[in-house]
């Protein structure tokens, strides 16, 4: 679901059923986003390049799309699962309070 973070309000959203999903015809190349990032980018469409923010859970978010979100001037952030390709590692034990990083070019990833 795509929604406004001022008011709330549905804008769009997609019922995801797995590789059945409808999604625009032009977001089928994007293959290497995988079948979630093309449900986030046929959301977006409208909204890509007008410096807009969208915040992602670990299902839709990898690196891959939020360089591609980069690359149309939207933003993103959000939670990422720790296997996804192209993921940084972020192996180390952490105490509590402690914090780790990597970053390349524009992304950033904290744990």
């Amino acid at each position: 679901m795509l929604s406004d973070c001022k008011t709330g309000f549905c804008l769009d959203f997609i019922v995801y059923t797995g590789s059945s999903t409808n999604v625009d015809p032009l977001e089928k190349k994007n293959e290497r986003i995988g079948k979630s990032g093309q449900v986030v980018t046929t959301l977006m469409n409208p909204y890509l390049n007008k410096n807009h923010t969208i915040y992602l859970d670990n299902w839709y978010n990898s690196p891959t799309l939020s360089l591609l979100l980069h690359d149309n001037k939207t933003n993103s952030c959000g939670t990422i699962k720790k296997n996804r390709k192209f993921m940084p590692k972020l192996d180390e034990k952490l105490k509590r309070g402690e914090m780790s990083f990597r970053s390349s070019g524009p992304a950033l990833v904290l744990k």
